[in-house]
């Protein structure tokens, strides 16, 4: 189950978001990049802890 999700504009083609996950008894988080390419958002990077 998603906790909590703050995003970040860097420019108008990139984007980074961290994601606070639960599962079960224990929390996750998700940081990601994205890039706008031809139209289309890409994750360029991802880390999950």
């Amino acid at each position: 189950m998603v906790r909590s999700v703050r995003a970040c504009s860097i420019s108008e083609t990139i984007c980074e978001a961290s994601i606070v996950v639960a599962e079960e008894q224990r929390y996750r988080a998700v940081a990601m990049r994205l890039e706008r390419f031809d139209g289309v958002w890409q994750v360029t990077a991802l880390e999950i802890g």
